[in-house]
Parts: structure tokens; sequence; C-alpha cells
């Protein structure tokens, strides 16, 4: 009897140790799910804290303010080397380049045109600075004035919105489509092509 409770106890001790060592390694199955659960919910949280942030970022990368030159900005130096009676045109060219334009009437009065604008990403562009320097000549080609203005010498020109009416008919774009398939007319017709 003895043998049989020395193998019940030990069979009950193997069985108290399996079912130990499976409750511990459930407990340990538990432990690296908790854990693999915190690091995914961690790398999640990060990557939600990480991709707003990326936007921000590209949103403000895309307000960045962008700066443009217009024409050449004709340096003080130069415009006080230009002396009135003294000089000519080539002597004018020479020292300040080519205009930027010329007068609609005569070529008498030369336009050195230079601006500065500033636009942030969809809004409209401001002009932050604008010369305009106006050399007249006289007949002679010899120069006669020179005149330096800046933005606020500029005037805002309003355009007319009115529109000029033509003669004709007034046809509906249908009308224009489809009113050349009567008026065709035939190789004999003496109307026709020759």
């Amino acid at each position: 009897m003895n043998r049989i409770n020395l193998s019940l106890k030990r069979v009950y001790q193997r069985r108290m140790k399996t079912s130990s060592l499976m409750v511990a390694r459930s407990a340990q199955f538990t432990l690296v799910n908790e854990h693999l659960e915190r690091t995914r919910k961690q790398r999640l949280s990060f990557v939600f804290s990480i991709v707003p942030l990326g936007a921000l970022a590209l949103l403000l990368a895309g307000c960045n303010s962008n700066v443009h030159y217009q024409g050449k900005k004709v340096e003080e130096d130069d415009l006080s080397k230009i002396k009135q009676g003294m000089h000519n045109k080539q002597d004018v060219a020479r020292i300040l380049g080519s205009p930027s334009t010329m007068s609609a009437f005569g070529d008498n009065t030369w336009y050195f045109i230079s601006k500065t604008t500033e636009s942030t990403a969809f809004l409209n562009p401001n002009i932050k600075e604008q010369q305009v320097v106006a050399v007249n000549f006289d007949t002679a080609g010899v120069v006669q004035q020179v005149a330096e203005h800046d933005i606020t010498d500029g005037k805002q020109v309003d355009y007319v919105e009115r529109v000029t009416e033509t003669t004709g008919q007034k046809r509906s774009f249908m009308q224009q489509v489809f009113g050349n398939f009567g008026r065709m007319v035939r190789k004999d017709d003496p109307r026709g092509p020759k």
C-alpha cells in the first residue's frame, strides 16, 4: 500500500508541477501579451502624434512667403552719375543699361522700372517696393530731366467694365454650330467655289 501511496503521491506531484507549469506559462503568456499590447499602443500613439505634426509642418511650409523681383533696380550711385545737359542716350544706356520701356509717342523718354513683390501661398502678391526712373531727352538726344518715382507716387487705375457691342446677329452657341448645315454649296452650283 505504501507503494501505491507513493506512486499516487508522485502522480499527484507531477500533475501539480504540470498544472503549476501551465499556470506559470499562462502567466508568462499573459505578461508577454500585455507587454506586446502596451508596445503596440505606444507605437500607435507615437504614429498618431507624428502624423498631425508632419501634416502641420507641410501646411506651414506651403505658407512660406516668396519674394519676386521684376526689372533691374537703378542704384542711387548710378543715378547720380547722369548729369542733365551733359550725357546723351548712349551714355545713359552705358550707365543704366537698356530701358524697360520707352514713351509711346517717340523715344524721347526712357523708363527704367523695377518692382519687388511678396506672395504667400495662394494669396494675392503684395508690392513691397516699386521704382520708376524716367529719363527725358531733348530732340538732340541729350538728357533734359531725370525723375525717380516710387510706390507712393503710383495711382490705382480702375478699368472700365463696359463692353462694346458688335454689329450683326446675336446667335446662341447651338445656332452657330448648326447654322451652317443649310449653307452647303454643291460643286455645280454657280455660287460655289471656282
